[in-house]
């Protein structure tokens, strides 16, 4: 049971708004509220208890299919107690919201003791799933604390992939499937709610570019900007091919590598700052997968997963264009470089390698590079092993990589076999050389930790365990790099990102 206390009436004043806009149904009076219904399929309120001002909310309805938007919140007065939300088997979370004396609504069983409680937010975060409607949870976050309140429910259309916010944290951006189609939408965020509004329509993520002979991921063809020709028959409508967004030092354009076809495409941007349209692309292996900026936006790194390369393309900050430039091999064989880090010093590159070696493998691996971002050269420096959990001998299926925001810690996870539960992985960085060395590892708390994100000051860690539906909390000493659980709660199915977002 969570109840969330906002800093001002004005706070209150806007969640309670926010809950009216994703549908308010079965409203009481002054003395009590009346029983909500029972949720139909993905409806937009289901379940839906009934709500008291003063009063005793009345009990939430049954939803009796994952329903697409939260159940309703109670707004009880001084005493009031907040309606019920749906059972257990109501995949989306109920949005506590009792006000006063009165407690909150009643979260199913997903709730986890140890992650809710009294909650003071700062923060939004946002977590999407890889869902047929591609649900985004919103939830609000206590920055000092780790504990979490969930707020609302959005969906983008399809199955999620990725995100990223640009710096204001006013749009947020999300790769997914649309119908059968590789797609990025843009929406808008309000930094006090969190509420999310699409921007324009999304941009479409070909298989291959325009005149190729390419297919849309997932099998129909886009009669417009892409010929007909070859489909992608690998890519299944839950994974869409664009794996990561990165947006170059300006802001001007946006980096969207598909992991299917081994194309990076650069997309210029709208002066609402929507995705406008594709203006460069290229290919240099297989399965591009990331893509990072030098600091003085030069130069574009990619790392191809497949071919076991990092792929270093001219960038002309004015038009988006790119020119393959150099290309570093991996010192080891299939190491296949997933996801890339650049130090702040914009002279250290670290790359997770998501199979390193293999099963025969002892250990996962990062691989460092130092990056002359004036000549445009990348060179291979060091490798460092993963730990595997003591006794695990399975696949490596390294995944995330981040570097804290002082530069003195850097963190990956291990997702393994998508059975054990994975493993979060901390080491200092030396200011010196850049070398690392091992401080800890800890489990995720969950399976499949596929992607995490920290807080911009660096002591949270929000991770989405893929395969057991969960999110878990870390607190993470920004010093000594250890890393403390909170808590973990359930999400909805596939979680692809957990990102925090600052309440203004």
């Amino acid at each position: 049971m969570v109840a969330i206390q906002f800093r001002s009436s004005i706070g209150l004043l806007t969640a309670l708004l926010l809950g009216a806009a994703i549908g308010l149904t079965g409203c009481g009076d002054s003395g009590g509220g009346g029983g909500g219904g029972t949720g139909g399929r993905y409806d937009a309120a289901a379940g839906s208890g009934g709500e008291a001002i003063g009063g005793s909310g009345g009990s939430g309805g049954v939803t009796t299919q994952p329903d697409a938007a939260p159940d309703v919140p109670a707004t009880g007065g001084a005493g009031g107690i907040g309606g019920a939300g749906g059972s257990a088997i109501d995949v989306a979370l109920d949005v506590p919201m009792g006000t006063g004396g009165g407690d909150g609504g009643i979260d199913g069983a997903v709730d986890m003791a140890g992650i809710d409680g009294s909650v003071a937010a700062t923060m939004h975060l946002y977590v999407g799933c890889a869902d047929s409607t591609g649900t985004i949870q919103v939830f609000g976050l206590d920055g000092l604390t780790g504990a979490l309140a969930p707020l609302a429910n959005f969906t983008a259309g399809g199955a999620i992939s990725n995100t990223e916010f640009n710096d204001t944290e006013d749009h947020m951006y999300i790769a997914h499937m649309v119908g059968s189609e590789a797609k990025v939408s843009t929406f808008t965020r309000n930094p006090t709610s969190g509420a999310l509004t699409l921007v324009g329509s999304p941009v479409a993520v070909p298989y291959s570019p325009p005149g190729f002979g390419g297919g849309a991921d997932g099998g129909a063809i886009d009669g417009g900007a892409i010929d007909g020709g070859a489909i992608d028959a690998s890519a299944p409508p839950t994974n869409a091919g664009p794996q990561t967004l990165t947006f170059d030092r300006s802001a001007h354009f946006v980096a969207v590598p598909n992991y299917y076809s081994g194309y990076v495409y650069v997309y210029d941007m709208n002066s609402d700052e929507s995705i406008h349209s594709l203006v460069a692309w290229h290919t240099a292996g297989n399965n591009a997968h990331n893509a990072v900026f030098t600091l003085n936006n030069k130069f574009m790194l990619v790392p191809y997963l497949g071919s076991n390369l990092i792929e270093v393309y001219g960038f002309n900050a004015s038009t988006g264009a790119i020119t393959a430039t150099a290309s570093t091999a991996l010192p080891n064989a299939s190491s296949g470089p997933r996801h890339l880090a650049l130090h702040s010093n914009g002279k250290w590159l670290y790359s997770i390698n998501e199979t390193a070696g293999g099963a025969s493998s002892a250990a996962g691996s990062i691989d460092f590079f130092t990056v002359d971002q004036t000549a445009g050269t990348v060179t291979s420096t060091a490798t460092f092993d993963v730990p595997l959990p003591t006794g695990y001998t399975g696949v490596k299926n390294g995944a995330e990589i981040e570097i804290a925001p002082s530069g003195n810690l850097l963190i990956v996870s291990m997702r393994l076999d998508s059975v054990a539960e994975g493993s979060l992985v901390s080491y200092r960085i030396d200011a010196t050389t850049g070398a690392l060395t091992l401080i800890e590892q800890d489990g995720s708390h969950g399976v499949t930790p596929r992607q995490f994100s920290l807080s911009k000051e660096g002591t949270l860690l929000v991770v989405g365990n893929q395969t057991s539906n969960t999110i878990a909390v870390f607190k993470v000493d920004a010093t000594a790099g250890t890393m403390t659980f909170v808590g973990d709660r359930g999400v909805c199915t596939s979680p692809r990102f957990a990102r925090m977002a600052a309440i203004k």
